[in-house]
């Protein structure tokens, strides 16, 4: 090393570079992101940890959540000790991903079930009507100029920011969604992950820049966050239910086995399974997605 030194003339020391490196890009910098990985027992930016849980399982999940678990009795937590500082920007780009546990799931009409004995018709179970779902929540807290709170209220059933409400079709129970705020230093674009897909739905006027930012968590809300990021603004993440093909063509092979039977999944707790057995007839699946595409 200190014949090195010596050889350098032009730098005396190899460990102090005459031109430092600076990996900061304008307009296109990740100013935070946090997925929770890589991390013992210890979060940093977290002295005490009570009503959280980190989850860190490679084997069986491929993600790493940080999970809130407060009681009913507790108080409700930001999840660090302070706020996360950032550069005071206008124009960005704020993403999470989200898992709300401990919500419970609308319950569609149920007709009534009859059946025939002898020469009449018994009711064997009264109809049921539909139930709303009871849904959870957390919210993003976004700093504004140093001084000012913005909560981005984040619920099973809609976003709600400064008031206004931007409802989504219910997140079912344990289920990943996601969100993605777009603010252009006039306007806030606001995107919600329905289906895997990001859809935008809704505006409202935002202005200010952006100093700071946390998680706020509330009792008896169970939610598991993971990827954490604010930005430079960039294209959405999108995974759209057909990048789980390989290839369209493996839907489009004859199949041969069972008849054909109109299935429709509503609530999303349904599940579709395939059974192929060696036959002689040709069947054939027909998947009718809700944005209108169509495979076979």
């Amino acid at each position: 090393m200190l014949a090195l030194a010596s050889a350098c003339s032009s730098n005396p020391s190899p460990m102090i570079p005459e031109k430092p490196l600076c990996f900061y890009q304008p307009g296109n910098s990740i100013y935070f992101f946090e997925d929770f990985s890589n991390y013992d027992d210890h979060l940093p930016g977290i002295t005490d940890q009570t009503g959280l849980w980190r989850r860190n399982d490679t084997i069986w999940s491929p993600r790493a959540t940080l999970e809130s678990t407060l009681k009913a009795e507790d108080q409700p937590r930001l999840l660090y000790d302070g706020y996360v500082m950032l550069p005071g920007i206008s124009v960005f780009d704020c993403s999470l991903e989200f898992c709300l546990k401990g919500a419970t799931d609308p319950t569609p009409a149920q007709p009534e079930q009859t059946k025939k004995q002898t020469d009449k018709i018994v009711v064997i179970k009264e109809a049921q009507p539909a139930k709303p779902g009871i849904s959870k929540k957390f919210s993003l807290v976004l700093i504004m100029d140093g001084k000012n709170t913005e909560l981005v209220t984040i619920a099973n059933d809609g976003i709600t920011i400064g008031g206004k409400t931007f409802t989504t079709p219910f997140a079912s129970r344990g289920s990943w969604s996601g969100i993605h705020l777009k603010a252009n230093g006039k306007t806030m674009q606001v995107y919600a992950s329905i289906d895997r897909v990001y859809k935008w739905i809704g505006e409202l006027p935002f202005s200010g820049k952006l100093t700071g930012t946390n998680v706020l968590f509330y009792p008896d809300n169970n939610v598991q966050i993971s990827n954490f990021k604010v930005s430079d603004p960039r294209p959405i993440s999108q995974t759209p239910a057909s990048d789980w093909y390989a290839d369209y063509r493996s839907l489009t092979q004859p199949v041969k086995g069972a008849n054909s039977k109109p299935i429709t999944m509503t609530n999303g707790k349904e599940r579709l399974a395939l059974r192929f057995n060696a036959g002689k007839s040709t069947s054939k699946m027909v998947l009718k997605w809700s944005n209108g595409m169509t495979m076979e």
